[in-house]
């Protein structure tokens, strides 16, 4: 079952970032995550009421609580570093970098979580991955416009440290309510970020076609969210969070068709080496 809510990620994730795409063309990336953000929230308190999953935050477990929190703080900077990546960067080149969550991801899994299922298979799959994202990730670090690939790395690394701190909430407070309240920080730490740099007026200012595109790209989001972190509480987050990342192949797809950005045969090649790397991950070898 936990699967079909990774797939179910994967596909929601992939959709997301080409509606963020056409959303962040002609505003600040920085004010855009505040106001997708908010709108998340939303529609994550909305679930929250309709499956009747709501809990007191006096009545949340203080440690995983906690490592809520800091997920949070984690996935803050990863949309942050995301949307400034993708504002500026080619969006197969980033999705694919953003995949590199996957490897810091398995490797928490086998060694802080003792997830030993498929340990040779993992381990097999992380390196056909890491050489799908070096083969995508080295022509765009070679290219003239090269600035967001820090960003690109940066988004990556959070998404990773986020998806093992989340693990540990999502293991005691249920998956809806836990994603509402790593939302609501997420919101809190953006806003902050906006107000601090004086651009809260930008969000008046965001037209109308790109709010729309915001508004679907945040449904596609919370929709994402929620079968992330339901497949995080029932499955293991070597697996999980692998499977989420075939967002890439979905990302490829969505982008030719609604972009018109078609990856070119090199593109093509490692985007296929990393979907089969992590197919290889849910083989069991032993």
């Amino acid at each position: 079952m936990w699967m079909l809510y990774a797939v179910g990620s994967a596909l929601f994730a992939g959709l997301m970032t080409v509606l963020s795409k056409i959303g962040i063309k002609n505003t600040d990336s920085e004010t855009v995550t505040t106001v997708r953000t908010f709108f998340v929230l939303i529609f994550c308190c909305i679930t929250v009421s309709v499956t009747d999953s709501y809990v007191s935050l006096n009545n949340l477990p203080v440690i995983p609580f906690a490592f809520l929190f800091l997920s949070g703080i984690a996935t803050a900077l990863s949309w942050l570093c995301y949307f400034k990546a993708l504002s500026n960067g080619n969006v197969n080149g980033v999705a694919a970098i953003d995949k590199t969550a996957t490897v810091i991801a398995v490797i928490a899994g086998i060694f802080l979580f003792n997830e030993t299922n498929r340990q040779v298979s993992k381990l097999v799959g992380v390196f056909v991955i890491l050489t799908g994202i070096l083969y995508l990730s080295l022509g765009e670090i070679r290219s003239k416009n090269k600035s967001w690939v820090g960003f690109a790395f940066a988004s990556a690394a959070f998404s990773g440290l986020s998806a093992v701190l989340s693990k540990v909430g999502v293991n005691v407070i249920n998956s809806n309510m836990a994603t509402t309240v790593r939302t609501a920080i997420v919101l809190l730490i953006s806003f902050f970020i906006v107000f601090s740099k004086g651009k809260i007026k930008q969000i008046y200012r965001i037209p109308i076609k790109d709010m729309l595109f915001i508004f679907l790209s945040s449904v596609a989001t919370t929709a994402g969210w929620l079968c992330f972190y339901k497949a995080l509480s029932i499955g293991e987050t070597s697996l999980v969070v692998p499977i989420d990342k075939l967002s890439l192949l979905f990302t490829a797809v969505l982008s030719a068709v609604i972009l018109k950005q078609t990856p070119t045969k090199k593109e093509w090649l490692g985007i296929c080496t990393i979907t089969v790397g992590t197919l290889i991950m849910t083989i069991n070898f032993s």
